[in-house]
């Protein structure tokens, strides 16, 4: 959040959508290396020492970052009295989103305690994720409100599939983990190539993001093919290097354009409303994928059957993202 306002405060808007691309690029190196490495430790000294190779990375990140945090700190604070009902809003939808993933899984075993999670888990998300997005935002008002949902249908296309990408090709296709990897390496490389393009181009907002979920897509479609038993698991290589472009066009997209609908007083807020909507997409997709995974069965072929049905959900939602596309514009 902080880096979007402090490429709203630093750059024109005419060289935002570049140096969006820039930050793109900046993560094709960690993009190309951590899954293969990633494979290699989880091999080797197991899975767990995937995360705490991370942390160590944290703090001369967050070192580099503090000096320009503190020279771009101007602004009004919120009142308390704004901000505390917010503080309460991110924690209901925060506890909505857990509950209703806790009982989206557990209602196939056991439906009366999964029925009740899900349904306090969607009141919750009802009471706080509007107190957090633009008015409007979730009847896909015209404008910064459809931009901000917009994210969140992207997120949850892509990442919904892309996190089961690596089950489908180890234990479907008998890839190994690090083979399984390249297919997630390939999406980050056109994830770049896509912000690039973006930055270059002079299409509106509305023909990029629209260009943008029909790529995605394609891309999830293409995926999808791993699970007949006669495709190469291979497939999935230039079908997310397709889905990564569109992901790349994509999100490039809706933060500069969100950065230009928004007032500079609210540009922070409109900011976190759309990392709101980034989380919160991933996190539903990926937790609903995981449940029907568990629904399913675990057996190569029931995995290969709940990927399709994952698949089909996500285009759904990319397919809806390209007609709903039309609506960022006011």
């Amino acid at each position: 959040m902080a880096i979007y306002v402090m490429i709203a405060r630093v750059y024109a808007p005419e060289a935002r959508g570049r140096i969006f691309a820039a930050i793109s690029a900046a993560w094709v190196v960690p993009a190309m290396v951590g899954p293969a490495v990633a494979g290699l430790v989880a091999d080797t000294v197991g899975w767990r020492w995937v995360f705490y190779g991370i942390c160590p990375l944290i703090v001369p990140a967050l070192l580099m970052l503090l000096p320009a945090l503190r020279q771009s700190s101007r602004g009004t604070p919120e009142p308390g009295a704004r901000a505390l009902p917010r503080v309460m809003a991110a924690a209901a939808t925060a506890g909505g989103a857990a509950l209703l993933l806790f009982g989206v899984d557990r209602v196939h075993t056991s439906p009366v305690e999964g029925s009740l999670a899900t349904v306090g888990g969607l009141a919750l998300l009802v009471l706080g994720l509007p107190r957090l997005l633009p008015k409007g935002a979730l009847r896909f008002a015209r404008g910064l409100p459809t931009t901000i949902m917009m994210r969140g249908m992207y997120s949850a296309a892509f990442f919904g599939v892309n996190s089961f990408i690596p089950l489908m090709l180890t234990q479907v296709k008998q890839f190994g983990t690090a083979e399984a990897g390249i297919a997630l390496t390939t999406g980050a490389l056109g994830w770049s190539a896509g912000a690039y393009l973006q930055s270059r181009s002079g299409y509106p907002a509305e023909k990029l993001l629209r260009i943008g979920a029909a790529a995605v897509l394609v891309g999830v479609l293409g995926t999808m093919l791993t699970a007949l038993p006669l495709v190469s698991g291979w497939i999935a290589v230039p079908a997310w290097i397709v889905g990564g472009l569109g992901m790349g066009i994509s999100v490039t997209t809706v933060g500069v354009t969100m950065l230009r609908q928004s007032p500079e007083a609210e540009q922070g807020k409109n900011s976190a409303a759309m990392q709101v909507m980034d989380t919160l997409g991933s996190a539903l997709a990926i937790g609903v994928g995981g449940a029907l995974i568990n629904l399913i069965g675990h057996a190569p072929a029931q995995i290969s059957t709940g990927f399709v049905v994952i698949a089909l959900l996500m285009g759904a939602v990319s397919l809806a993202a390209v007609v709903i596309a039309s609506r960022v514009r006011t």
